[in-house]
């Protein structure tokens, strides 16, 4: 970004908008500090592991502030020793010694903590697996004092709990808890009473080897469901009804491979919940976008490191895109997913960690606004804790784009009224793509459209599914699948498909944009595209022929004859009237009056018009300036202050939204240089 050199030539023109150059060339420095927010794609970069001794043979590991002393601590169920090892924070994202040791069953391999009975301090529930029930420590209320364990059934013999998560399942308060068992073959949910205790399990759901399980909504109401990752290679899908007691089995897709981790999260920021789950024989992730009804669509997987045993999310560069990071036990690392604005993940980053890690966690250790890593580490008999340094690191330069896939969506021109057919089309750039995802969003209140109105090109030989969604924002996404389970050739460079769009009655004359939300696209092998790119389309609506604003009373009818002629006389009023009279069938009367001295008459005869009239050519709109916030067709110094300020965050983007060149609802460097460079150039 030659920013800098910008910067240092407009001061020389005009020392005001030069000032303010140089505040945009401040705002891009301020952004690689640790209080800023690193720019989307940015790779993350962590400090090496730091290792910690536990007990021996962790399987999980829980972040807490266990003490309340303002310093998140670390919990880990250590299935060797049968106990919950409880390392203190001691500031700056480093740890002491084990501080306590509690005793939990005979072989925890997961755990949760959180505030069960309202005191304030985090409480620990413990899945132990060859105890065959749960474990609840409650704090004392005391540094890292807990009361022994008490124990909650499970049912059946030989349940081998493996997984649970807690959340509110009913219509009061209290935290509940739901237990995938292994053995048992079963989910079990259990109330909380708001003391830290639970009421017995009032629903068995059976299901086939259960391996994992999160909580989320899922299909649009306020109420929490439940997914379930099945050893099968499947997650079954559970909806609740807000009794608590009750879930609604609705039904069961395909995801991946040995299954061992699932997270419930919303990965496109459409507003609706997707699915990640890990497969240890894979070495990948898949990701299943959520319709906000409870239905997913088809997984589209990525690669990560060897054996993924745990995952967690979060948004590891603060690009406001979510992330994912993994534990592979196989080769000792975790591998980092970054997300990008359009298209999935970008290519995994690995880290190394210690022997073996199957569990990890996820929090700001360090207070830099930045999320770090923890992970447990089974053979190690202890955890690796990895800071995050993307805050403080400056980015490495950015790599020379290589050609990658590109999406265009058309761009057409509609009447009021009339249908706006959008072409999508496709461009390898030599790089295959077998399966193809799109989200379009548009103004449902001024286009219609329908899965009816699209049609797959003759050449796709994939099926294509569309459905259109509605987004928490108001808008409407129109969301287009091109997948095949038998053809696994690359989509044809050219048309893919096409969408017929309806433009409403009500909609005025204007250019309304068609913007890729989202993509994602898997190569033959079933594995994601990386860096897919997408061109934004467009609809511009045109009215019919605007009614004639005259100065005259006319009268036309089309009958072609004479010569027109034209008779003047002083009138005493001092009014024009003008009548024009070509012969026609098409009649359109006007009057004014404006004060005048003579009066003239005018007839005029005029070729007959043929059947059919041409609507007028639609004028091409008026490009709107980047930070011409008053849409004078200028931008003014403070214009340009204003936009800094909406950047910085100190002033709300309504003042100039102009400011936002992309829509996307924040205003970037870029976007500051462009008002820079059309302030100087009088803004065309």
């Amino acid at each position: 970004m030659p920013l800098i050199g910008t910067a240092r030539s407009v001061a020389n023109e005009s020392p005001r908008i030069g000032r303010i150059a140089c505040a945009v060339v401040g705002l891009t420095l301020a952004m690689l500090l640790p209080a800023g927010a690193a720019s989307a794609g940015v790779p993350v970069t962590f400090a090496p592991a730091v290792p910690y001794a536990t007990g021996s043979a962790p399987r999980a590991v829980a972040i807490a502030d266990f003490d309340n002393n303002g310093l998140l601590d670390l919990a880990t169920a250590d299935s060797g020793a049968g106990t919950v090892s409880i390392l203190p924070g001691i500031g700056a994202g480093a740890f002491g010694d084990v501080a306590a040791t509690l005793a939990a069953g005979s072989n925890p391999v997961a755990l949760a903590a959180a505030d069960l009975n309202g005191d304030g301090r985090s409480d620990l529930v413990v899945a132990d697996m060859a105890g065959n029930n749960l474990q609840v420590l409650l704090s004392t209320g005391t540094g890292f004092g807990y009361l022994p364990a008490a124990g909650l059934a499970l049912s059946g013999p030989m349940a081998a709990p493996v997984s649970l998560v807690l959340g509110r399942f009913d219509a009061d308060d209290n935290l509940d808890l739901a237990v995938a068992s292994t053995g048992a073959n079963r989910i079990e949910v259990f109330l909380g009473n708001g003391n830290g205790t639970f009421a017995a399990s009032e629903q068995l759901v059976f299901q086939p080897h259960p391996v994992a399980i999160d909580a989320a909504k899922l299909d649009g109401d306020d109420l929490l469901d439940l997914v379930l990752a099945r050893g099968d290679g499947t997650a079954a899908i559970f909806l609740g009804t807000g009794d608590g007691s009750l879930f609604t089995g609705f039904g069961a897709i395909g995801t991946i491979n040995a299954p061992t981790a699932v997270r419930a999260t919303d990965v496109n920021q459409d507003g609706f919940t997707d699915l990640i789950v890990s497969g240890a024989d894979d070495d990948r992730i898949v990701v299943l976008s959520g319709n906000g009804d409870g239905t997913f669509n088809a997984p589209m997987r990525y690669g990560v490191g060897s054996s993924p045993q745990g995952l967690a999310v979060g948004d590891f560069n603060q690009d406001g895109l979510t992330d994912v990071v993994t534990a592979n036990r196989g080769d000792d690392s975790i591998s980092l997913l970054r997300g990008m604005p359009l298209s999935g993940f970008a290519v995994a980053q690995a880290f190394s960690v210690g022997s073996q890690p199957v569990a990890v966690a996820v929090a700001d250790l360090n207070d830099d606004s930045y999320p770090d890593v923890v992970t447990a580490d089974q053979d190690g008999n202890g955890v690796s804790v990895l800071l995050n340094l993307t805050g403080i690191v400056t980015p490495p330069p950015t790599p020379t784009p290589v050609p990658a896939p590109e999406i265009v969506i058309g761009k057409v021109t509609a009447a009021i009224g009339g249908t706006a057919p959008i072409t999508v089309s496709f461009q390898s750039h030599g790089v295959g793509v077998a399966a193809l995802q799109t989200d379009i969003q548009f103004d449902p209140t001024l286009f219609d459209v329908s899965p009816e109105d699209c049609t797959a090109d003759p050449a796709v030989t994939k099926q294509l599914t569309v459905r259109v969604k509605t987004e928490g924002n108001g808008a409407a996404a129109l969301r287009s699948l091109l997948l095949s389970y038998i053809d696994s050739n690359p989509l044809p460079d050219g048309a893919l498909y096409t969408c017929t769009f309806h433009v409403q009655n009500s909609t005025v004359d204007g250019v309304y944009p068609l913007e890729v939300r989202s993509l994602s696209a898997s190569d033959p092998a079933g594995d994601a595209v990386d860096g897919v790119t997408a061109d934004d389309g467009s609809i511009t609506v045109v009215g019919p022929s605007p009614t004639p604003t005259a100065t005259a009373t006319a009268t036309r009818t089309a009958t072609p004859s004479a010569t027109p002629t034209a008779t003047m006389s002083p009138p005493p009023t001092g009014t024009l009237t003008a009548t024009v009279t070509p012969t026609a069938t098409l009649a359109v009367t006007a009057t004014a009056t404006q004060t005048a001295t003579p009066t003239a008459s005018v007839t005029e005869a005029v070729p007959s018009p043929t059947a059919t009239e041409i609507p007028p050519t639609p004028t091409t709109p008026v490009p709107v300036c980047s930070s011409d916030c008053d849409g004078n067709g200028s931008v003014t110094a403070e214009e340009l202050v204003t936009a800094v300020d909406i950047a910085l965050g100190t002033v709300p983007l309504t003042q100039c939204d102009t400011a936002d060149r992309d829509g996307n609802g924040r205003v970037t460097v870029d976007e500051l240089t462009a008002g820079v460079n059309e302030a100087l150039s009088n803004c065309p």
